[in-house]
């Protein structure tokens, strides 16, 4: 997959998701050279990108019975403590 990036003065800049592929076409081309290296590329714009990591972060692989934690506590304060408040509860914790 390559992004579309803008760089400086609106000029479009493309970056590599595969750095290892990238380089692997890279050696090939010195190699053959100076003959083009052909790829077919997967091309999508940054903002597009942002929003498939959003949704694969986003994306809950649980089984919908239980409640999963967030790794970031900082981006909710508050929401492990009334999480757990919550489990216990229902739990008959309290």
């Amino acid at each position: 997959t390559v992004v579309e990036c803008q760089a400086s003065m609106g000029q479009s800049l493309f970056k590599s998701s595969d750095n290892r592929r990238l380089w692997c076409l890279k050696e090939y081309q010195k190699a053959i050279d100076p003959e083009p290296v052909k790829v077919k590329v997967n091309l999508v714009t940054n903002g597009v990108f942002k929003e498939v990591l959003r949704f694969m972060n986003n994306h809950d692989k649980g089984d919908g019975l239980s409640i999963r934690m967030r790794e970031d506590p900082a981006k909710k304060p508050g929401l492990g403590r009334k999480l757990r408040d919550h489990q216990r509860r229902r739990l008959g914790k309290v």
